[in-house]
């Protein structure tokens, strides 16, 4: 089948082994019997002590546009059947995460990024949502925030959203703000184990 709407998304993976690439073949077939493009990289990266979420270990790309034309389109169900199969093999599987003074052991946890305009985007971060139902409920919230997005002027605006599970729903804050968060987060550590 032709891809319909101009349906392409990709899949970025920087940790090998959160997902194989003989997983990730027969949901591209089935995805592209459905019309829906996906392509996948596996790319170089250590995953060292830093802002994770910055470079997501998995993630999903798409445009705001082609996300909201696939949630409207028929094939949905078939898309969110593989991207909650996605989250849930990711979301099992460890890795190591390089400190200054160790190594730490992470689960894998997947992100979506919706580029809103060309260097805007937001990325929703799947981290933390690890039952059946809270994936479920996290890929429905999901379908109204992406109807809700709106291209970004600034064009260069970065946000990151995490599911709250208590309320249901995503929480949308700029990149900055979310800095600033971990930022005062370290400083309220740091003074305690002083």
């Amino acid at each position: 089948m032709e891809t319909t709407n101009n349906l392409r998304f990709g899949i970025g993976i920087a940790v090998h082994n959160l997902i194989t690439e003989d997983e990730l073949k027969p949901i591209v077939a089935e995805l592209k019997e459905k019309g829906i493009k996906l392509e996948y990289n596996y790319f170089k990266s250590e995953p060292v002590a830093c802002f994770e979420w910055l470079n997501p270990v998995v993630a999903l790309y798409g445009d705001s546009e082609m996300f909201r034309s696939l949630i409207q389109s028929g094939a949905y169900d078939v898309f969110k059947h593989y991207l909650f199969t996605l989250i849930k093999t990711v979301a099992s599987r460890k890795y190591y995460k390089l400190t200054s003074h160790s190594t730490e052991e992470k689960y894998g946890s997947l992100s979506i990024v919706v580029n809103t305009h060309e260097k805007a985007s937001v990325t929703y971060n799947f981290e933390g949502v690890l039952s059946e139902a809270d994936i479920k409920n996290s890929l429905d919230a999901f379908n109204k925030a992406v109807e809700t997005i709106q291209p970004d002027d600034n064009k260069r605006n970065m946000a990151h959203a995490k599911f709250s599970i208590k309320k249901n729903e995503w929480i949308v804050k700029k990149m900055s703000d979310f800095i600033q968060e971990i930022r005062d987060e370290k400083a309220k550590k740091s003074s305690k184990s002083k």
